[in-house]
C-alpha cells in the first residue's frame, strides 16, 4: 500500500525523552491554521529544554530548533510576504514543546514566528538558530539601545555575559556584531565558572 505524499507524513514519538521512539508513517498531514503557515522539516535539532520534559506525562515529538521550507500559508495579506517554496527557521511556539518538530511537517500558528533564512545560510546551520540563537540576538537587540544612551554620556560601557556555553557564545558573537563595533568604547566580558 503506498502512501499519499499529499495527506500523510511521518513522525517519531514518545512519551517521554526518557523511552525509545516510535516511527508512526501514517499521520494525517497537519491542516493550515488560520494566520499560519505549515513548514516541511528538513533539520530538526533537540534542544536543552527537551531534557526539562523528560518525566512529564505528555507524549513527546521533540526537536522544536527547526529548519525547513514552506509547503502552505496563509492568503492574508499580513502573511509577512511569505510564500511557498522560502526557506524558514521558526521560533518556537507553545505547542511545539509537545508536539510536531520531529515530524516531516510543523504547523506556526502565528507566521510572525517565521524567520525567512537567505539562501547562503545552509538548512543544518540555520536550524540551531531558534533556541540558542534568538535568544541571544533578542537579548543583545534589547540591550543595544541602553548600550548607546550610556554611551552618549560616558566614554565607555562594560557589558557583563555570565555564562560561556552555549547562549553566552551566541550572546558574545552577536553583541560584538550589533553592539561592540568599537573596542574602545564598549567592553565585553565574560564570567563563567567551568574549569578546562
Amino acid at each position: 500500500m503506498s502512501r499519499k505524499r499529499s495527506s500523510l507524513m511521518f513522525c517519531l514519538r514518545s512519551n517521554s525523552v526518557a523511552e525509545k521512539f516510535d516511527y508512526c508513517p501514517d499521520i494525517p498531514l497537519p491542516s493550515l491554521p488560520p494566520g499560519g503557515a505549515v513548514v516541511k522539516v528538513i533539520y530538526a535539532g533537540a534542544c536543552y529544554t527537551e531534557e526539562q520534559l523528560r518525566g512529564t506525562s505528555k507524549a513527546l515529538t521533540p526537536g522544536f530548533e527547526v529548519s525547513g521550507i514552506i509547503h502552505d500559508v496563509c492568503s492574508a495579506e499580513t502573511n509577512g510576504n511569505f510564500n511557498v517554496g522560502d526557506r524558514v527557521i521558526i521560533y518556537p511556539e507553545k505547542h511545539h514543546l509537545t508536539q510536531d518538530s520531529y515530524a516531516e511537517y510543523i504547523t506556526v500558528k502565528d507566521v510572525n514566528n517565521l524567520i525567512k533564512i537567505p539562501s547562503h545560510i545552509p538548512l543544518e546551520v540555520a536550524a540551531m538558530l531558534p533556541s540558542g540563537g534568538l535568544t541571544a540576538y533578542n537579548t543583545v537587540l534589547r540591550a543595544k539601545p541602553i548600550v548607546e544612551h550610556m554611551l552618549k554620556s560616558q566614554n565607555c560601557c562594560n557589558i557583563l555575559i555570565v555564562g560561556a556555553g552555549g547562549l553566552g557564545l551566541w550572546t558574545v558573537r552577536l553583541a560584538k556584531a550589533f553592539i561592540g563595533g568599537d573596542c574602545n568604547k564598549v567592553h565585553i566580558t565574560v564570567a563563567d565558572t567551568s574549569v578546562s
